[in-house]
């Protein structure tokens, strides 16, 4: 099979495209025909050897990036029960240290997969699993989101932001999305933002002083000016680990509450959101699809911060 890997830290040109053989499954596993891998900011930022991640792989490169695959089940162990050849699937496998989504064929874990929403295609559904429970268990796990609250959300045009837009808004919350002005209709009309911020003229931010919860997905510097419109009792989870742990000690400076999270495989979360997508309520938004041996060109796409939505690498 074919399979993107990389073989150092680096830039994009990092990524490999290798001839390698299909992995075996266990008894417990499930061997899946990729059709299609999600993109997120996460695989480039630990081809760059940043984040958690990088540190806990540099000792086991080479290493095959991506969390997000859509496929059919090729075969499974002799102790699964819960699907057999023949099913359409996805969900995020590997998390965090394993990864694999960059290949044809990749094992999965039974409670990694679940079956695909049946209204859109693989492409589509690669680009939900990490980024749509990221931003399920930051609104109602981390923020415990509540109807009638007023929530923003910080590059909310992007992967994670897209998702918790509509869910925010499923669940009854008023939201004031963050995103650059070319994205404001994308913001106001596709997505159903309430109020839209240029991220741009942080100025227009000072409006707001009665947040109940901020879901930030830039991190660093606008994430602690961010902290401004947050209400007293209300709550910032903050995403990007690599500014974590300074936005969260700015937070408790100024009496404010902020919390980190990591993203978790949960088939009872990826099920509710299958649910949505399957009902119409939630929309899936696919910036561009690129061939597998075109990965450092999607790496490239998502370190400029400029996505609508998500990418995704069709297989061979």
């Amino acid at each position: 099979m074919k399979s993107i890997q990389i073989f150092q830290f680096g830039a994009p040109d990092v990524l490999k495209i290798r001839e390698t053989s299909v992995p075996e499954y266990g008894i417990n596993q499930v061997l899946i025909r990729v059709k299609s891998a999600g993109v997120n900011p996460v695989d480039a930022k630990t081809r760059r050897g940043l984040g958690f991640i990088a540190e806990k792989i540099k000792n086991n490169l080479p290493w095959v990036p991506g969390y997000d695959i859509s496929g059919v089940v090729e075969a499974v162990g002799e102790q699964v029960k819960t699907f057999n050849p023949g099913d359409e699937v996805y969900g995020m496998i590997g998390f965090p240290e394993r990864g694999d989504a960059y290949a044809q064929f990749a094992v999965a874990e039974m409670n990694e997969i679940t079956r695909k929403p049946a209204n859109i295609n693989f492409d589509h559904s690669a680009a939900v699993p990490l980024a749509a429970l990221t931003a399920w268990q930051a609104l109602y796990t981390a923020g415990r989101l509540q109807s009638g609250q007023r929530v923003m959300i910080l590059a909310a045009a992007g992967g994670v932001g897209h998702f918790a837009v509509q869910f925010a808004k499923h669940a009854g919350a008023t939201v004031i999305g963050t995103a650059s002005e070319r994205n404001k209709d994308f913001l106001l009309d596709f997505l159903g933002c309430d109020e839209f911020i240029d991220y741009n003229d942080f100025s227009n931010m000072g409006k707001f002083s009665d947040i109940d919860l901020i879901i930030d997905a830039v991190g660093g510097e606008y994430g602690m000016q961010s902290l401004m419109v947050l209400k007293n009792e209300g709550i910032m989870v903050t995403l990007p680990t690599i500014t974590a742990d300074k936005i969260l000690e700015t937070a408790e400076l100024a009496g404010l509450n902020a919390t980190g999270m990591v993203v978790k495989a949960d088939m009872s979360n990826l099920n509710s959101i299958t649910a949505l997508i399957e009902s119409g309520e939630v929309k899936v938004h696919i910036d561009h699809i690129y061939p597998l041996q075109d990965a450092h060109i999607a790496h490239e796409k998502i370190e400029t911060g400029h996505v609508s939505g998500k990418l995704a690498l069709a297989m061979p």
